[in-house]
């Protein structure tokens, strides 16, 4: 079975929840609403089909997803 895909965006927030960030806080961090992180994470959840955050997390950091590249002229914003 191929590797499912995520955008660099959705890959930006399964690394800050993987830090423990809720999505107030990655909403703060990333300076947009907490319901565009709710529709990434569900969008996330539908992708990896997968029932939660923790097992997309842990999908993610055992790097069985593949995630796509940004342009190189755009920057993504690291959490803390």
């Amino acid at each position: 079975m191929d590797k499912p895909t995520i955008s660099a965006r959705e890959a930006e927030i399964l690394r800050m929840l993987s830090l423990g960030m809720n999505s107030f806080q990655i909403a703060d961090t990333l300076f947009i609403s907490h319901h565009t992180v709710r529709t990434h994470r569900k969008n996330i959840l539908r992708k990896l089909r997968v029932g939660s955050s923790l097992l997309a997390v842990r999908l993610f950091l055992q790097k069985e997803i593949i995630v796509q590249e940004l342009p190189s002229d755009v920057h993504v914003v690291q959490a803390a």
